[in-house]
């Protein structure tokens, strides 16, 4: 047995030795067809591992509910029914939902003038729950973000975007203040940039928070001839559901 194999390997480094060029070439062609397929398959789990990390921004455990953009016909129906959207009572309701629900955030987009003294800089701005930050994975770069009691206390607080922060120069560092509208706001906090590679153009797209002004939910209380004062019924813009596993959101 042992010598039948050994006979064997001699005739194939025989082989090998008369055909070396065949032998070359036949070994090139397995290296590179080990190779491509490793190719095909490191490229495929990179494309994986950044859909799953751009999922994990978003929050695998969440649940986004967003405000309807109404038509003619149905702004005529909520103006029958009185309806005012998504409220802060839509949230307290659903607290009471679900045992499997742990914590519920909001978010109102607000319009406003250009910020800061002479500097015409108009940011993507914002009003949210003191939790917006952990149910979207925002990380803080300095300072911290908006706080129970600054919703509470309708602090004159706000939280910058790091490209913001940086337009800003000393006005966007914590501690300083920028106007919005006739009243300072004093920054408490600025976000670590949010880079993404692709520039939000693939089909998962996540919010690039790096020129956003974060303020606490229900603070604008300023002279705005479009603010609604009735801030029980404010129409939020979005709500966050988070429940307490992943598995639990279809449910």
């Amino acid at each position: 047995m042992l010598s039948r194999l050994g006979l064997t390997l001699q005739t194939g480094y025989r082989s090998l030795m008369i055909h070396k060029f065949r032998s070359f070439l036949s070994i090139l062609g397995v290296v590179c067809g080990v190779m491509a397929v490793m190719s095909m398959i490191s490229t495929g789990e990179g494309a994986k591992q950044e859909v799953l990390q751009k999922l994990e921004r978003l929050g695998l455990k969440n649940i986004y509910i967003k405000q309807l953009a109404l038509t003619s016909e149905l702004k005529k129906q909520v103006e029958e029914k009185k309806s005012y959207g998504l409220t802060l009572y839509d949230i307290n309701r659903l607290k009471t939902l679900s045992p499997a629900i742990s914590q519920i955030g909001a978010m109102r987009k607000v319009l406003l003038t250009p910020v800061a003294t002479g500097a015409n800089i108009v940011p993507n701005s914002i009003e949210c729950s003191d939790n917006y930050d952990e149910l979207l994975g925002l990380q803080i770069n300095s300072g911290r973000f908006i706080s129970v009691r600054d919703i509470e206390e309708r602090n004159l607080v706000c939280v910058l975007g790091s490209s913001l922060s940086s337009k800003l120069g000393k006005q966007g560092e914590v501690g300083s203040f920028i106007r919005i509208y006739d009243q300072l706001f004093r920054v408490v906090g600025v976000l670590s940039r949010n880079d993404e590679r692709n520039g939000g153009q693939g089909k998962i797209r996540t919010e690039n928070f790096n020129g956003t002004l974060f303020l606490p939910l229900n603070i604008l209380k300023i002279s705005s001839a479009t603010f609604n004062p009735n801030t029980t019924d404010s129409p939020l813009t979005q709500v966050i559901v988070e429940v307490n596993k992943k598995d639990q959101v279809e449910t």
